[in-house]
């Protein structure tokens, strides 16, 4: 049944904890105010793009709502880059800050949705913390290029409440509210495409809209479901602009090149291992690689029968523990857009994309462990809870520190991870920004031999390379990464600068004439 609306009192109360808990979200991030962009994603969508740097105009609101900047469309995610830009500057720690407080902001406004919800603050409370304090959230909060998630986030938490008070109350004022923010929600982050989902299933319970007598009644269900047609008609427009949006740039180019079973088994080795680091995070990485032509059978295996168990399992206590089925389909529901059916980039998984599907498992481990939980079995979850609080804290912590700039960050992914050539091509890169050359040479030779077919490697290898005035070298490192890439600007100025130095201007001009055919080709 769903609950009463809370008292006075419990709202009073619930509005001090979310407090609380904003400001100790604040007080854990606040190292990030001094740490730098990385160079990873961070220059693609803020510190390099003039339209950004600019800060709020008239034509960058324009830009904002019709880029497909970096193969994404998320409007309202650049609009808040530019306007960190338009009052700070292109200061890093302004930005990072902006990030902590829309993490903290999320955060107590989810507290406060499932008090509302639920009419448990004790619960409410741990499920928020776990999202607020997790270290599986780090890259979220300290990356400033995901900016989307933690502002997402905001109006996803911002949508569930409103959305208690439209399915209690009704009235088109308080359903036009919950569309709005989750139209603005779509366009911080598409992934949001599940929130209809997760309302149907908090409609199950704690609201119980969908039962009449004990039993789901059909009819109950279909005006549910018709409640929902708005938002899945905004749901469709937003897939559509991604869609677009990533068809545009390269990022689906790998989805020809691997097999469905190939990214089956990818998945369901993701979830296995989304929700081991869910209960015991450890060994956490920018960057994940993906397993390459030898899919991982066992993780694979594990994730499926985990799956089916836990599954089935929490069907099976439904009258008794809702809630456990209720918060593992949330989890599960959220991770379908980000969990790599159709495979973007070369990642098997990401920490960031637990985002919003810790909180459905975390409230189906609160509302399970306290359902089942006995006489004084309650005080000892209850000691487990703050306990497991505070030991996510500190391991935050430690996770925060490893992005203060790009060399800890990748340094950090290569002592956790195995074959990480990302991790090397990014490291090499920071390290030749600071000269330091011969060891971000020994960093891009170690990606070419884990990633033979890497044209950022070869080409950054031969940037290297001609600063080294090793420019025979450089010419047949360029020659590689544009026989992986020929549309590359970037390789081919390069290979025509280089045959310059090296007094060849005929082959540098006949290379810079291939290009320009080689963009008139693509424009037919």
């Amino acid at each position: 049944m769903d609950p009463a609306e809370p008292s006075p009192t419990l709202t009073r109360r619930a509005l001090l904890v979310a407090t609380a808990l904003a400001a100790l979200t604040l007080a854990l991030y606040l190292p990030t105010s001094g740490f730098d962009f990385v160079d990873y994603d961070d220059d693609l969508y803020v510190s390099a793009v003039p339209e950004i740097q600019g800060g709020l105009s008239l034509d960058g609101v324009g830009w904002a709502l019709t880029s497909f900047q970096g193969a994404n469309w998320f409007p309202l995610t650049r609009l808040s880059w530019m306007l960190d830009a338009e009052l700070f500057g292109l200061d890093p720690g302004a930005f990072h800050r902006t990030n902590a407080i829309l993490h903290a902001l999320a955060a107590g406004i989810f507290l406060l949705a499932l008090a509302r919800l639920t009419g448990d603050l004790g619960k409410s409370a741990w499920v928020a913390g776990v999202f607020a304090l997790h270290p599986l959230h780090v890259e979220s909060v300290a990356w400033v290029a995901s900016r989307k998630d933690v502002l997402s986030g905001v109006f996803a938490a911002a949508s569930l409440l409103a959305y208690v008070g439209a399915a209690r109350r009704g009235g088109f004022v308080r359903h036009a509210l919950v569309f709005a923010l989750l139209a603005a929600g779509l366009m911080a982050k598409p992934t949001l495409v599940v929130w209809p989902l997760v309302f149907l299933l908090l409609d199950a319970w704690p609201l119980g809209r969908l039962e009449r007598d004990g039993r789901f009644d059909r009819k109950r269900i279909v005006a549910a479901l018709r409640e929902k047609l708005p938002l899945l008609g905004l749901v469709a427009l937003a897939s559509v602009a991604t869609l677009v949006a990533q068809s545009s740039g390269e990022t689906l180019r790998s989805f020809d090149h691997m097999p469905l079973g190939m990214r089956l088994s990818n998945a369901f080795a993701a979830i296995a291992a989304y929700g081991a680091d869910a209960f015991w995070p450890r060994d956490l990485a920018v960057f994940y690689p993906y397993p390459g032509p030898e899919a991982p059978w066992l993780g694979a295996a594990v994730g499926a029968v985990a799956v089916a168990t836990i599954t089935t399992f929490s069907f099976c206590l439904w009258r008794r523990v809702p809630a456990l089925a209720v918060g593992w389909l949330w989890a599960l529901g959220a991770l379908v857009p980000v969990i790599g059916i159709v495979q973007v980039g070369q990642a098997a998984r990401a920490d960031r994309y637990t985002y919003l599907p810790l909180l459905g498992l975390s409230l189906a481990v609160a509302w399970g462990v306290g359902t089942l939980a006995r006489g004084p079995w309650r005080r000892v979850a209850a000691g487990l809870a703050v306990a497991s609080l505070l030991a996510l804290a500190v391991a935050s912590r430690v996770q925060i520190a490893t992005w203060r700039d790009s060399e800890h960050l990748f340094r950090h992914a290569l002592r956790v991870t195995t074959h990480n050539h990302v991790a090397h091509i990014n490291l090499g890169l920071a390290l030749s920004k600071r000269d330091r050359l011969e060891e971000a040479s020994s960093h891009l030779n170690a990606a070419l031999r884990v990633a033979p077919a890497s044209p950022y490697a070869a080409g950054l290898l031969a940037d290297v390379r001609v600063r080294q005035g090793r420019l025979e070298e450089a010419i047949r490192l360029y020659r590689r990464a544009l026989a992986i890439d020929p549309r590359s600007r970037r390789w081919r100025m390069g290979l025509a600068r280089a045959l310059t130095e090296r007094g060849r201007p005929e082959e540098a001009v006949r290379v810079l004439r291939e290009g320009e055919d080689q963009l008139e080709r693509n424009a037919r």
